[in-house]
């Protein structure tokens, strides 16, 4: 749970967020990650494109940083 990873990771839809630093935080999410069945590889998979393409998108992201720019110009 460092920098942008709020951005990217929605816990428990895209993935885990793990806190930072924390060993046994990778470990768990590692494991929980190498346990998932197909089927929710295959949600999370989707979830995460989704979730890409709603909010990541390059021109989605532009329009973000124009208008922040824009309301402290």
């Amino acid at each position: 749970d460092v920098g942008a990873s709020r951005e990217v990771v929605v816990n428990g839809e895209t993935g885990w967020l793990i806190p930072s630093g924390s060993v046994s935080a990778v470990a768990d999410a590692i494991g929980k990650a190498a346990a998932l069945k197909d089927e929710d590889y295959q949600r999370y998979s989707r979830n995460c494109f989704r979730h890409l393409r709603e909010n990541l998108e390059k021109e989605k992201v532009c329009q973000r940083l124009i208008e922040i720019f824009k309301e402290i110009a």
